[in-house]
């Protein structure tokens, strides 16, 4: 048996056991798309600046003490305590020489055309019962090892090896998952129900005022909902107030747009989002986002200049 198939027939082993028999039909609603895993050791005690999650993350100690902030909440992990971090939370790493983590990215996709995004976690929850503690460490080191060997033995970056980190770390989420009390999931992910009608005219809502301003009142009659009704959509959709759950929607749309678009100025975007003027539009982009809108500018000239001189050094080969 090739070393592909044998990492497959072990995690279809493992899927098999207890209550991962059912996993081959999970994803029915959505589907659960991994970015990466990083071994993170740190060297200095040091702080990692203060940003908003764009994507989940889990965050899993392997040895020493991790302390972090998020949403202004301070938490400290022990070993082998584990934290999943949803978009939209403001995160603040503290650094303590010694300590040891990884981190995986990923994100959930719905599979209905012109969804909300998926929300892990119940409204109103607090950040520190987000951490759940691992009883057994070996189970999820193990899968751990099987990525880090296929990253190994995966020279180029293939689909197949693509594959099969998704694969394992389906089986790390949902096995993560099973350890939170059901109070803390938000109901919606739980019983699959990602979509509903007041959901998306919600969604439409949003997208029609991103050039403007609304008020309460104009998203209460544009929804046909009460004040009372739409605050409970918006919390339950994005953990925030009405006009909160908008700003944030309309600030994260914004930072996609000058990623497509970084030739535009600060005071040409903020006047097409109907902000009052730069100043404005920079204090409320950095309040979501944690940076200010000009890093976005910075990251892609950066990014210009490295393709070019990579293209350069290849060219000069």
């Amino acid at each position: 048996m090739s070393t592909h198939r044998q990492y497959l027939s072990d995690i279809l082993q493992v899927s098999q056991i207890g209550p991962y028999g059912a996993l081959a039909n999970e994803g029915d609603d959505i589907q659960i798309r991994f970015f990466d895993m990083n071994h993170n050791v740190v060297v200095a005690d040091g702080v990692y600046r203060l940003h908003t999650h764009l994507q989940y993350e889990i965050i899993f100690v392997d040895q020493g003490i991790y302390s972090c902030l998020v949403d202004g909440q301070q938490l400290q992990l022990q070993q082998w305590d584990m934290l999943i971090v949803q978009p939209g939370q403001r995160h603040k790493d503290f650094l303590s020489k010694g300590t040891s983590y990884y981190a995986f990215h990923f994100n959930f996709y719905p599979k209905a055309k012109d969804a909300l995004p998926v929300i892990l976690f119940a409204p109103g929850l607090q950040p520190r019962e987000q951490i759940i503690t691992i009883e057994n460490p070996e189970y999820f080191m193990n899968l751990i090892e099987l990525i880090e060997q296929e990253d190994q033995l995966d020279t180029e970056g293939g689909f197949a090896s693509y594959r099969i980190h998704s694969a394992i770390f389906n089986i790390i989420f949902y096995k993560a998952l099973s350890l939170y009390s059901s109070g803390k999931i938000y109901r919606l992910f739980s019983q699959k129900m990602y979509i509903s009608q007041e959901a998306n005219r919600l969604y439409a809502i949003f997208t029609k005022h991103l050039q403007e301003m609304p008020t309460l009142q104009q998203l209460c009659a544009d929804s046909h909902l009460s004040k009372s009704a739409l605050h409970r959509l918006c919390r339950e959709l994005f953990n925030k107030p009405p006009c909160q759950a908008f700003m944030t929607f309309k600030i994260m749309h914004i930072h996609e747009y000058m990623k497509s678009y970084p030739e535009l100025s600060i005071k040409m975007v903020s006047a097409k989002f109907g902000f009052k003027n730069p100043f404005h539009f920079s204090r409320v982009f950095r309040k979501v986002m944690g940076f200010c809108p000009k890093r976005i500018r910075e990251l892609e000239r950066h990014d210009r200049k490295s393709n070019l001189k990579n293209s350069a050094q290849l060219l000069g080969k």
